[in-house]
């Protein structure tokens, strides 16, 4: 018997399906410019999330996710990469236009 769809489930999902369509928006249009606005607005709306996330359910959560098993380390990795690819491709233009 299949799993109920549980609000985190959804989430989870509703991500999933939001990120997918983006990354194939992006591909389909590679010279658009990029949209400052809408990167602000998509970091607000992260922001806001992450902040009650932290003010509902606490820090400690996120170390015991990262730490309790490889999956946890595998996405706590995941995390750590993609910011530090962010920034190797952020900076250098960030850099330029400042100067």
């Amino acid at each position: 018997m299949p799993e109920p769809l549980t609000p985190f489930l959804a989430l989870a999902t509703a991500g999933l399906v939001f990120a997918v369509a983006a990354i194939l928006f992006i591909a389909a249009r590679p010279g658009a410019p990029g949209n400052a606005v809408l990167a602000g607005a998509l970091s607000a709306g992260f922001a806001a999330f992450s902040a009650v996330t932290i003010a509902t359910e606490g820090l400690l959560p996120v170390v015991l996710n990262h730490t309790n098993n490889l999956w946890g380390v595998q996405v706590w990795y995941d995390l750590l990469f993609s910011l530090s690819v962010a920034v190797f491709l952020i900076l250098p233009r960030a850099r330029a236009r400042r100067g």
